[in-house]
């Protein structure tokens, strides 16, 4: 009797030991799901960031197709980073980049081989960070949706074609997308920029319409630095000094991209 009594022990024991075991991986990677998204949606975040600036600086372009060189800093002579602006405006006709372009040039640079692995690295990096803690991290690889370009932010959808799975002993979870958001008023310097293009084009404005124009209610004087266009106080625009090139005239729309500062250039051919 006593051996069985202290059979049915140990196997009781056993078995509480294994459904206890069994709970704690499940709430553990439960609380460890929110995280593991959150590392992923920073790390497209900051490449976002860096596309909206670079893509900004050549007229939303990522390659532009034609423009002028521009230079932004100088090592006496010698450009240390020469850059190319696309055309906004050449030759009679607008060129400017529509928001579905802008789009697919912000998804081109994600897209491009170093900065995706550079995305990749962080990604990677931090997935390797959970599984010191215990975790398993299976189906890492995943694929950029097409930024969404809205009137505040610039939103991105990072989907695991194989879901990514996150397993702590038998028990495992899994995520199917995470989605990045930027804090970035493109669509509305987009519209500035479309304002600024067709106010320098517009038919019925003084002959001094390089220098002021007024069409639907939209101000625009190239003169002025910083000038308050739409009355908000997160877009300005400006010359955009040192823009050297036949026949043209240039400009910045200043506006922030979360904590830094960004300019989307407007290059204007006329000859």
């Amino acid at each position: 009797v006593l051996i069985v009594l202290g059979w049915l022990f140990f196997v009781r024991g056993d078995i509480f030991d294994r459904i206890t075991t069994e709970e704690r991986a499940d709430v553990f990677v439960s609380s460890q799901i929110e995280p593991i998204k959150e590392l992923v949606s920073e790390c497209t975040k900051e490449q976002l960031v860096d596309s909206i600036i670079y893509v900004s600086r050549s007229g939303g372009y990522f390659d532009p197709p034609v423009g002028e060189d521009y230079c932004e800093e100088y090592s006496g002579e010698d450009c240390e980073s020469p850059f190319l602006i696309a055309h906004s405006y050449s030759l009679g006709q607008n060129r400017l980049v529509t928001l579905n372009k802008l789009s697919t040039e912000l998804n081109d640079y994600m897209s491009e081989a170093e900065n995706f692995n550079r995305l990749k690295g962080c990604v990677n990096s931090g997935f390797d960070d959970f599984e010191s803690k215990g975790l398993n991290i299976a189906n890492r690889d995943f694929i950029l949706g097409m930024p969404e370009v809205g009137e505040e932010s610039v939103y991105l959808v990072v989907s695991f074609d194989i879901p990514l799975e996150i397993g702590k002993d038998d028990y495992v979870a899994t995520v199917n997308e995470v989605v990045a958001s930027v804090n970035a008023p493109l669509k509305k310097v987009q519209n500035v920029a479309a304002d600024v293009t067709e106010c320098y084009m517009g038919e019925s404005v003084p002959s001094d319409y390089n220098s002021y124009c007024n069409i639907d209610g939209i101000t625009f004087n190239s003169g002025w630095y910083n000038v308050d266009i739409l009355q908000d106080a997160r877009i300005h625009v400006g010359n955009l000094n040192g823009c050297s090139g036949d026949c043209v005239d240039c400009y910045f729309i200043g506006f922030s991209v979360e904590e830094f500062e960004a300019k989307f250039n407007v290059l204007l051919k006329e000859c």
